[in-house]
């Protein structure tokens, strides 16, 4: 595979933002589709390119430090004229952190835009788009040690990144 990478960023005292474009042009990439119910197989591609963009800004202040992304990828199958099934376009995210003394305290949000299986003659399984909150409670005890609570999807969205598949609640 060949890829370019062209990016710019400006950091400044508290905040930062950045921009890259990139482009990876795949010879023969390994994807995988369900033929039955429960069995998948392996298939080649010959030809794959995945093109992107994406925008991150980050800003911290006395309160919290704030950073966010937004990402649009068109990740290719160029031998079947279509999208790489299971890599959705676009996605946004967000995270508010806050450090208190020995604990750091974490808020995530993420979106992730749909996605396809092309996993049936008529291609019509998609992954629909979905959004998600966690967060993480952190106690630093020492320079090398520290305990963690982490929970995943706090909303307790119902979504799939597997068409037929759910993904853990809450």
């Amino acid at each position: 595979s060949r890829s370019y990478e062209l990016g710019v960023s400006w950091d400044a005292t508290n905040y930062s933002i950045g921009l890259s474009a990139y482009k990876t042009e795949i010879d023969n990439i390994i994807i995988w589709r369900e033929v039955a119910p429960y069995v998948w197989n392996a298939f080649n591609v010959e030809k794959a390119k995945i093109e992107g963009v994406e925008l991150s800004y980050g800003v911290s202040t006395e309160m919290f430090d704030l950073a966010a992304e937004l990402a649009y990828t068109d990740a290719w199958n160029d031998i079947e004229d279509r999208q790489l099934a299971k890599r959705p376009r676009t996605s946004a995210k967000i995270n508010i952190s806050k450090n208190i003394g020995k604990f750091d305290i974490s808020l995530d949000a993420k979106r992730i835009g749909e996605s396809y299986e092309y996993d049936n003659s008529g291609n019509t399984n998609v992954n629909a788009a979905y959004f998600v909150i966690g967060g993480v409670f952190r106690y630093n005890a020492s320079k090398k040690v520290s305990y963690a609570l982490k929970a995943e999807n706090i909303s307790n969205a119902d979504y799939s990144t597997t068409y037929g598949y759910s993904s853990p609640g809450c």
